[in-house]
Formats: C-alpha cells, sequence, structure tokens
C-alpha cells in the first residue's frame, strides 16, 4: 500500500504544459491505439512521462506493481524491456495477463490509460544496446491489449463536483468497440 501511494504522489507531481485535453466527448475514436499515440504527442516525451504501473500476480496470488518505463507504443501494443529473472518476468511468465496504468495531469485534468491484456516476449535481447553490452537475458516484452479504458478527470475546476469521463475500449474478434460512460460525485471537503 505503501508503493502505491508513493506512485500515486509521483504522478500527481507530473504537469504537462498543455492548456487542456483534447477529450473527444461526442465521436470517441475508432481505433484506441491511434488515440493514445495523439495523447502521447500532445503530452510530448520526456523520461517522466513515459512511465507506468504494471501489474501482475505473484505465486501466491497476490497482485504485485511495479514502475515500468514505456518503450514504445506501437499497434502490437505496449512495448517494454526487463531483465527475464526478474519477479515480474517470472510472474508474467506464469500468468501473461496483466494490466497496466499510464497516469498524466495536464493543468487542471487528469486522464488515466488503463490497458489490460497479455504479455508475450518480443524479442531476445536489446536491440538498442551496443553489441559489448548485450544481455541476451534482457529482454523485449509486449503488452497486447485486450482492452482499453481513458478516463478524463476535472477535479480542480469545480470546487464542489468531479466529473469523471470514460471511454471504454474492448477488443473483440480483431475489432475495437467503444462505449462511453460519465458520473460526476461530491468532493470530498
Amino acid at each position: 500500500m505503501k508503493l502505491f501511494f508513493s506512485v500515486m504522489f509521483f504522478f500527481l507531481s507530473l504537469n504537462v504544459n498543455a492548456k487542456s485535453i483534447d477529450w473527444p466527448s461526442k465521436n470517441p475514436p475508432k481505433d484506441p491505439i491511434q488515440y493514445f499515440s495523439q495523447l502521447r504527442q500532445q503530452f510530448g516525451s520526456s523520461w517522466e512521462k513515459d512511465f507506468g504501473v504494471l501489474a501482475t500476480l505473484d505465486h501466491e496470488h497476490q497482485p504485485q506493481q511495479r514502475l515500468m518505463r514505456i518503450y514504445s507504443f506501437t499497434r502490437d501494443g505496449i512495448i517494454f524491456h526487463t531483465h527475464a529473472h526478474t519477479n515480474k518476468a517470472l510472474e508474467f511468465n506464469k500468468n501473461p495477463n496483466v494490466s497496466f496504468l499510464i497516469f498524466w495531469r495536464v493543468g487542471h485534468e487528469v486522464i488515466q490509460a488503463e490497458v489490460s491484456g497479455k504479455v508475450h516476449l518480443l524479442r531476445k535481447g536489446n536491440p538498442d544496446a551496443p553489441k559489448s553490452e548485450l544481455d541476451e537475458d534482457y529482454n523485449q516484452y509486449v503488452i497486447q491489449p485486450t482492452s482499453i479504458k481513458f478516463t478524463l478527470s476535472d477535479s480542480f475546476r469545480k470546487k464542489d463536483r468531479v466529473t469523471h469521463q470514460s471511454i471504454i475500449y474492448r477488443l473483440k474478434h480483431e475489432t475495437w468497440t467503444a462505449s462511453q460512460t460519465t458520473y460526476s460525485i461530491p468532493q470530498a471537503k
């Protein structure tokens, strides 16, 4: 739990230099991968903004989380690197179902991208490492999404309410379908 709050405070400290998030309130994009790429272009890429929280289950079926740097986000999914013998790699080798949370703050708005899917080995070794430093156990993995949920929260402009707007994408038979929800709750005082 302490790690969770540390991670959330880290992400809350990030502030992207943009006036407002380009949120498609009426017509969500048909392709969540393309929309994710648009958001990343809007926010820019930097060391701090390219992190997310990877959640797996350990051998006792207890949830485990850790910060992971996003190497890239492509049509295949979220690509990241890790050593083959880490706990997280051992966990997703036993159970490839994972969740990945990305969090950005833009002015008074907060957006989350929750990605659920399966992890697969993409490439053994780190393709960006010089050949003299290549570690064969440092692998490239991909999270192939089966669902992506974007949630926009505006909790700073309206003092008495928090409004959440979500676009939920689900992949079925190689086609993405989208649904939307909006709800508002009283702000804690």
